[in-house]
């Protein structure tokens, strides 16, 4: 993470890197569960994964050592409680993603949808939402936070009314598409911005912290609130967090200059 918010460019790297992670996790949930673990079940699994490891491994002396500059000691103590700010900004908007992608396969089910469709339509989605990110190293900055973080809102807002109808297969795979095509997009803006904040050069470290512990709370709050309001309160959990995410980082981008 450092190594890439040292670039000169961090939105882009940012951008390449989560093409190349989103693509491989599309691969992923399709080969292992339809392929790879009926044929030669949790062992197959393991090995596999064992085995992409080993190969990027040799990939990490490329990585270079650098990190990223640190400011003036007194401006950077006295900006802290930005990036702070904005690793947690980054764990509510993980909380509606999360929330939702959690029980996309129930979602699907609620539609009458097959768990071939479903794992096939949410690889799809998966493999092309890179577009999304691959955008983001295209324009980088030449699109600014609040114009990305705005397109962010229109798609989960499509996203929401595109699988709320429950059209069929189609409808489902859209609405997953456009769910991680945003997703994609809005994530190296929102990494720019935690650069910019983070004058220690050092915080950016913790920014899958905090995803990880985002992605955690999301599932565990929608799990009670698709109990008590249904498919419904997902999507209500997700354009709150959203929305909170889009005010938050615009207003940190201000402030970051």
């Amino acid at each position: 993470m450092l190594a890439l918010g040292a670039t000169r460019n961090p939105t882009r790297s940012f951008g390449y890197a989560v093409t190349a992670q989103v693509l491989l996790a599309g691969v992923c949930v399709y080969l292992i569960p339809v392929v790879i673990y009926p044929s030669l079940g949790y062992r197959g699994v393991f090995s596999f994964l064992m085995v992409l490891v080993a190969l990027v491994l040799p990939l990490v002396r490329f990585i270079p050592r650098q990190s990223a500059p640190a400011t003036a000691a007194k401006q950077a103590r006295s900006t802290q409680w930005l990036c702070w700010l904005a690793l947690v900004v980054m764990a509510v908007y993980f909380v509606g993603l999360n929330g939702n992608w959690a029980f996309l396969e129930l979602l699907g089910e609620r539609v009458g949808l097959g768990t071939e469709s479903i794992g096939i339509a949410i690889s799809v989605g998966l493999v092309g939402g890179a577009a999304g990110s691959m955008a983001a190293s295209i324009f980088h900055d030449r699109v600014s936070v609040k114009l990305a973080m705005t397109i962010a809102v229109i798609g989960f807002v499509i996203y929401v009314l595109a699988i709320g109808r429950g059209a069929g297969v189609w409808s489902y795979a859209g609405a997953v598409l456009i769910f991680n095509v945003v997703w994609n997009f809005s994530l190296p803006y929102q990494m720019g911005v935690i650069v910019r904040t983070d004058h220690h050069g050092r915080l950016l470290a913790l920014l899958p912290a905090a995803q990880a512990l985002g992605g955690a709370l999301g599932p565990l709050l929608a799990g009670s609130v698709l109990l008590i309001a249904g498919p419904s309160g997902l999507y209500v959990q997700l354009l709150i967090c959203v929305g909170v995410a889009t005010l938050g980082f615009s207003w940190l981008d201000r402030r970051a200059g």
